[in-house]
């Protein structure tokens, strides 16, 4: 279990992870970027999707200072089960580690299609699933957030 004054002090760094996930889906959003502009946000976006993915719906071996929704509840088995599956999160997980993390051979011959993400679709899932974990959380809880995402 976490002491209280961890989850605390850790909830302003989740809402910061939000923050930039919505702040680099918007600038994609808007357009008019050029192409480094592009690229510099879908990394940005990628990186903080990659964050509250793992943070929602952890790996089977989560490092034990990683920070985990299932954390801030008394019974973490009952909060995972009332969240959603995000679609193809194994799959956006290896392509953001493949493409983007590491620099691997796995790039080469990638095609602009292949390169295309479903930004509006990734921030869509993982705001439902913040939704409900903001929703379960304690009104006391829910002060520590700078960032709330409401459904």
């Amino acid at each position: 279990m976490i002491e209280p004054e961890k989850l605390k002090a850790i909830a302003h760094h989740i809402s910061y992870e939000i923050e930039m996930l919505n702040f680099s889906a918007d600038k994609l959003k808007n357009g008019g970027l050029n192409q480094f502009e592009i690229n510099s946000f879908l990394e940005v976006f990628n990186l903080h999707a990659r964050n509250l993915l793992d943070f929602l719906h952890p790996l089977s071996n989560p490092k034990p200072d990683d920070v985990l929704a299932r954390h801030f509840f008394d019974d973490p088995e009952a909060f995972q089960s009332k969240l959603p599956e995000i679609k193809n999160r194994e799959q956006i997980r290896t392509r953001i580690a493949k493409e983007m993390v590491h620099l691997t051979y796995g790039r080469i011959g990638i095609t602009r299609e292949d390169k295309q993400w479903q930004v509006e679709k990734i921030r869509q899932e993982i705001d439902t699933a913040l939704a409900i974990f903001f929703d379960l959380l304690s009104d006391e809880q829910k002060k520590w957030f700078y960032v709330i995402v409401n459904q």
